[in-house]
């Protein structure tokens, strides 16, 4: 995918969400191909989506690639968390599902963050 067909692939997803062949293609890339899964989840998050197509963004394809890969993947959410409110609070809407004990801990240390300020 080129980085139009990510752009498109992006707003398909946010368009039809859960009902849609973009969210189950995603789903499928949570699991088989990481590294692609992450970067569409960062430009459906750059497209700024409602907040409720951002809950879905969490509580989907975020949780399910932190629960597949959070070790590959978790010091590039705790930057963008750190450094985006926005994000931020993406990160309020996963629960830890499959993720290892550590990803979810480092995840609520970011959470913390945004919560006690």
């Amino acid at each position: 995918m080129n980085h139009d067909d990510i752009r498109a692939f992006a707003a398909s997803w946010i368009q039809y969400a859960e009902h849609s062949q973009a969210h189950s293609t995603l789903w499928d890339l949570c699991r088989r191909d990481p590294e692609r899964a992450w970067t569409i989840i960062e430009a459906i998050y750059q497209q700024q989506p409602s907040g409720e197509v951002l809950g879905q963004l969490a509580a989907g394809p975020l949780e399910d690639l932190l629960s597949q890969h959070g070790e590959q993947f978790i010091e590039r959410v705790e930057r963008l968390g750190y450094a985006d409110e926005r994000f931020l609070r993406v990160l309020t809407g996963l629960w830890q599902q499959g993720m290892s004990d550590e990803v979810w801990q480092r995840v609520q240390r970011v959470i913390r963050r945004w919560t006690a300020a």
